[in-house]
Formats: C-alpha cells, sequence, structure tokens
C-alpha cells in the first residue's frame, strides 16, 4: 500500500506512504477504493511527510485529486498540504499549488 485514506467527519487525511508522487496514481486508486469523494468534505489533508520525489506526472495526480474534490462538493473543500520538504515546496511553488491548498513545511 502507498497511501492510505481516512475519513474523520467533514475531513478526509490521505497519507502518502512511498517516498515518490510520480503519477503512479496510488493516491487517486487510494481514494476509489472507498467512497471518500462526497459533498459533505469540507477540508481534505495530504501528509507528505514520506515524499522525497515529485514529478509533473504526480502534481497532476494532486490537481485531479483537487479537482474531484471541488466537483463533488461544488468548491468547498479546502487543501492542506502536510510535512512537505523543502524541495517538494519549492517544486509547488513553482507551479503555484499554494493557489489551491495552504502548504506546511516539514519539521525540521
Amino acid at each position: 500500500m502507498h497511501a492510505e485514506v481516512t475519513k474523520d467527519g467533514q475531513v478526509v487525511r490521505i497519507r502518502i506512504l512511498h517516498p515518490r508522487l510520480d503519477g503512479s496514481n496510488y493516491v487517486l486508486a487510494a481514494l476509489k477504493a472507498a467512497p471518500f469523494v462526497t459533498a459533505d468534505v469540507t477540508l481534505v489533508e495530504i501528509d507528505f511527510e514520506a515524499v522525497e520525489y515529485l514529478n509533473s506526472l504526480g502534481i497532476t495526480e494532486l490537481v485531479t485529486i483537487h479537482r474531484l474534490f471541488q466537483e463533488q462538493t461544488r468548491g468547498k473543500s479546502a487543501f492542506r498540504f502536510l510535512g512537505v520538504d523543502r524541495k517538494i515546496r519549492v517544486i509547488l511553488e513553482l507551479v503555484e499549488v499554494q493557489k489551491i491548498a495552504e502548504i506546511v513545511p516539514r519539521a525540521t
């Protein structure tokens, strides 16, 4: 398993357990394994603590996840990326992901 997804009320938490987010779509697969993408979701938190590598296909997967929740919740769900490594944060900021998600850096 490369991602763990849980839902607690209106919050969906996704914990990425693989060091690479490279378009393998394992996060999307974990989301689709159970009814996590629902209209009542107000916050989606994605834990990047284990992620050391991110490429354009991984960014595409994140944007697809964002779009799925936004469509289902009619734009009412917020996104937060937790434990983001400095190198990953630079990439996310370069493509202006902070416009769709709060980026919380990894504790040093």
